[in-house]
C-alpha cells in the first residue's frame, strides 16, 4: 500500500514538472518575440489597426508610415516592424510596408 502512494505521487510530480517546464517554454517564446523586428501580413482596420490573418488585432504605432497606413482601410499589406506590448494589447512600430495585391 505504501509503495503504491509512492507511485501515484511520484506520477503526479512527474506530470507536474512536466507541465511547468511547457507552460514555461510557451511564455519564453511569447516573451522572445516582443521587442523584435517581425513582418506581419494582414489587413489595415480603422482606428490605426491592423488585422493578421490569424484574426490577431495590433495597435499601428506613431511612425511616419502611421499615417499613410491609415489612409489603406481595408487594404492588404506586408509590414515590417517591432512588436511591442502595451496597455490594451500590442502595437506594431512600422519600419516599412508593401501593399498586396491578390
Amino acid at each position: 500500500m505504501k509503495r503504491d502512494i509512492m507511485k501515484v505521487s511520484l506520477g503526479i510530480a512527474v506530470v507536474m514538472v512536466l507541465a511547468l517546464f511547457l507552460s514555461g517554454n510557451a511564455f519564453s517564446e511569447e516573451k522572445a518575440s516582443l521587442g523584435e523586428s517581425v513582418t506581419i501580413t494582414g489587413t489595415v482596420a480603422a482606428g490605426s489597426q491592423i488585422i493578421d490573418q490569424d484574426g490577431h488585432t495590433y495597435m499601428l504605432g506613431e511612425t511616419d508610415k502611421t499615417q499613410a497606413l491609415s489612409a489603406l482601410v481595408g487594404t492588404k499589406v506586408e509590414l515590417k516592424g517591432t512588436v511591442l506590448e502595451k496597455t490594451g494589447g500590442k502595437e506594431i512600430s512600422v519600419a516599412d510596408y508593401k501593399v498586396l495585391t491578390e
